[in-house]
This record gives C-alpha cells, structure tokens and sequence, in this order.
C-alpha cells in the first residue's frame, strides 16, 4: 500500500509538471509570436521609411536636374513665355481674393519654391501687394494665388520663374468688399432721378440726371460745375433720359440713352452718336449700363429691353 501510494504521488507531480511545462510553452510560443509581429511590423515601417526617403530624394534629384537645365538652357524659353490669368474669385471667409496663374508652356511645371508672384496697382503705388502661391490638386502646373488688395482698378501681375522675370500681364480686381467699415463722406441731393455714375482721373463726378435729361458734372466736393442737354444745360447736346455713363481713356464721355449712345466732350459737344431701335448690330431698345475696359479699351452695354 505504502508503495501504490508512492506512485500515486509521483504520477501526479509528473502530471502537474507536465500541465506546467504544457503552460510555460504555450505563453513562451505567444510571447515569441508577439516580438514577432513587433519586430515584422518595425521591420515593415522601416521598409516604408527607407522607401520614402528613396523616393524623396529622386524627388529631390530630378527638381536638382531640372534646376540645372532651366539655368543653363531653359532660361530664354522660360523669359519668352507669358502668364495666363484665370477668373478673380472672391474668399469671403478670408477676406481675400484668389486667382488662378499658370504658364502658356504645357511642358513647364515649377516647384512652388521657385516661384513668386506679386501685384502692382497702376498709378496708384509702386509698392507690391503680396501674395501667396499655392497647387492646385486637379490641375498641374496650375498655381492658385492669393492676396489682399488694398485698392481697387488695374494692378500689373508680376511673376518670377527661377529667378527669370515673365512678361508682365494685367487683372482687374473690382471694390473690395472685406473693407470693415464704410462711412459715407458726403450726400448729394441736388439731383434728379440720378442714374449712372463714373468718376474722371481729375476726381470729377459726372452723373446722368434720367429725370430731368441731363449730365451733370460735380467737382470732388459734390458741387455742380455744369449740366449739359435738359432744360438750361450747356454744349449742344440733347439726351433722352439718359442712363449709363463711362468716361474714355482719352477723356471723352459716353452716354447709353434711349436707343443710342453718345460721344461727348466734357465741355458738352456731341462727338458721335451711333446706334437706333432695333436689335441688329449698333442696334439697342434702351441701353442702361455702359463700361469700358481699361485693358482693352473695349466698351460694354446692357442692352435692356433687347436682353443683351
């Protein structure tokens, strides 16, 4: 009996022994497997890592190549190609405006780093608006550029490549309408039924009076200096409810009037006069709005009755 008990005791520590060891293997196997995926997945992000670098410095490598051969031979190609201008848009958030830039050569894409863009109001300052030049995603070698006018009219776009000046190109930015506050400097009421507005480089203001058919001029103090057409006007022009105005690069002023616009001095003398009722060309049924452009010199109408 004392033997059998013996045995009895042996087999089971043999037993737990073996539940042991059966344990220890298994938490060393799992260990094992976690250092395993730990070092697998190290090893994974170090292979992605060496795989960025190779492709950063290829990156690297081929802006270098094009560098040199833009410096030793792509120079003149770069200095002879003009600026595309796209559509002003307004960033109302940002109180900024943006447009888009891009070069007429389809083969030239530049690194951001290698190009600055300004802007320059024509007769107003020569001091340079800044910008900031961005990618666009769906669109390469399309720069999007952001800015702050200060004032509005034409600004000259400058564009520098590689330290090469591009041909200088022109954009209009319009009022700016992020000005934080507007006070009104003076109040005219001397008129009749005003209309259309436009103001001479000398800071005249010259009004259509549609009422009492007439164009007025005012002096920077709001103060009539004289009327031409109407009743008591001067020069020997003659209106039919005048509406739209805009004065001429050459300072002459016209006036879109009921089926027709004028050309007239600022001393009231009728220049020309083209256009009658209809809707062929030089053709309108009352003209309202009238602009000119002051990159082309171009004249614009709305053409009210005709749609156009």
């Amino acid at each position: 009996m004392r033997v059998l008990k013996e045995k009895e005791e042996i087999d089971a520590s043999l037993q737990h022994k073996k539940v042991v060891e059966t344990k220890l293997k298994k938490e060393l196997q799992e260990t094992v497997e976690k250092y395993q995926a730990v070092f697998d997945e190290r090893h994974q992000l170090e292979k992605q890592a060496q795989q960025e670098k190779q492709k950063h410095l290829k990156k690297q490598e081929e802006l270098t190549r094009q560098l040199e051969e833009y410096k030793l031979l792509g120079q003149p190609r770069i200095s002879q190609n003009k600026v595309k201008i796209g559509l002003l848009e307004p960033l109302p958030e940002e109180k900024k405006f943006s447009f888009t830039l891009s070069m007429k050569a389809p083969d030239l894409s530049v690194p951001i780093s290698s190009l600055k863009c300004s802007l320059v109001p024509v007769g107003k300052s020569n001091k340079p608006i800044h910008t900031t030049v961005t990618t666009t995603s769906t669109h390469p070698g399309v720069y999007r550029i952001h800015c702050s006018p200060s004032t509005s009219g034409t600004h000259t776009v400058k564009v520098q490549v590689y330290d090469v000046e591009l041909e200088d190109t022109s954009l209009v930015i319009p009022f700016n309408p992020y000005l934080d506050n507007i006070t009104p400097v003076r109040t005219i009421t001397e008129l009749n039924h005003p209309w259309g507005v436009a103001v001479s480089d000398d800071g005249h203001v010259i009004v259509a009076e549609w009422y009492d058919q007439c164009v007025t001029i005012l002096d920077n103090e709001g103060k009539k200096v004289k009327s031409f057409g109407g009743e008591g006007g001067s020069g020997n022009v003659q209106f039919s409810y005048p509406r739209g105005v805009a004065i001429t690069p050459d300072n002459f002023i016209l006036v879109s009037d009921n089926h027709r616009i004028q050309k007239i001095s600022m001393d009231g003398d009728c220049i020309a006069s083209v256009g009658e009722k209809g809707s062929g060309p030089l053709q309108f049924n009352a003209p309202a709005g009238i602009a000119i452009s002051p990159i082309t010199g171009q004249v614009y109408i709305a053409d009210w009755f005709n749609h156009r």
